[in-house]
């Protein structure tokens, strides 16, 4: 059951965590273990001796493993959907940098100056091609100072950068405390059992200490009273019903019948 389990939790920490990179994965593992039970059902009824069955509360440590994989499953995909998608830059200058209030301008702002001139020799382009030669500003995808800066803050990462910076990683607290929230209430309104099973399951037990009750009332009074007539104190009563403990008395008190006296 130890490779079972293992493959199991294997495969569940690899579709939850990565799961916001490739999202056909849960599909996948799906399918595959659709297949998997029928295969594991022929070797267990066909191939396999017969195995012994055993009484287990829970699935043990391995519900623990499942647990801290899907807390840190959730950290994960946050940090993957914060910085690999367009959504919180667009949203920052959504609600910080766009006069309008609209999209309108994003592209221009995403896109940050370098002067041509500016390239260091061991790297410049030896041929530059046709229309190259009259251009003087090139722009690349970044959050960047412009050439208009001094030389110690030229290229180097501008505001706009640490504005989005700061907004991802409160795109991520949000997201993992919303998200770890919402599971601890739907565990808390779900119960681990249904009402019904509860009710039975405090059912059965009455019924059982009931009928442990009455077994033992009827022991004591079976022997209690005797088939000759013979009454035998309480302490005769213990000695008999649990002969391993050693009596405290020297001896035992026996009404005797005045017949035989």
């Amino acid at each position: 059951m130890f490779k079972e389990y293992s493959r199991m939790v294997l495969q569940f920490g690899f579709i939850t965590t990565f799961g916001a990179a490739f999202p056909l994965a849960p599909l996948f593992a799906l399918l595959c273990n659709l297949f998997e039970i029928r295969f594991d059902a022929y070797k267990i009824l066909v191939i396999y001796r017969r195995p012994i069955s055993q009484i287990a509360k829970n699935i043990g440590a391995w519900f623990e493993i499942l647990q801290h994989l899907a807390q840190f499953a959730v950290v994960s995909n946050a940090f993957v959907i914060a910085f690999t998608s367009e959504f919180v830059p667009k949203m920052v200058y959504l609600l910080a940098f766009s006069p309008t209030r609209t999209m309108k301008g994003y592209t221009a702002w995403s896109l940050s100056a370098y002067k041509v001139s500016d390239f260091p020799e061991d790297i410049k382009p030896s041929n530059f091609g046709e229309g190259f030669n009259s251009t003087t500003i090139c722009y690349y995808r970044g959050t960047r100072n412009g050439p208009e800066y001094s030389d110690e803050l030229k290229y180097t990462y501008s505001m706009i950068f640490w504005h989005i910076l700061a907004a991802r990683l409160a795109m991520v607290l949000v997201v993992e405390h919303f998200i770890l929230i919402t599971t601890r209430i739907i565990a808390y309104m779900i119960p681990d059992l249904p009402s019904y099973l509860q009710a039975r399951v405090l059912r059965q037990n009455f019924l059982a200490k009931e009928a442990f009750y009455e077994s033992e009332s009827k022991r004591i009074s079976l022997v209690e009273t005797q088939s000759d007539g013979t009454q035998i104190t309480p302490s005769a009563t213990a000695a008999s019903l649990y002969p391993s403990i050693p009596s405290t008395s020297a001896a035992v008190s026996v009404a005797a019948d005045p017949e035989s006296m």
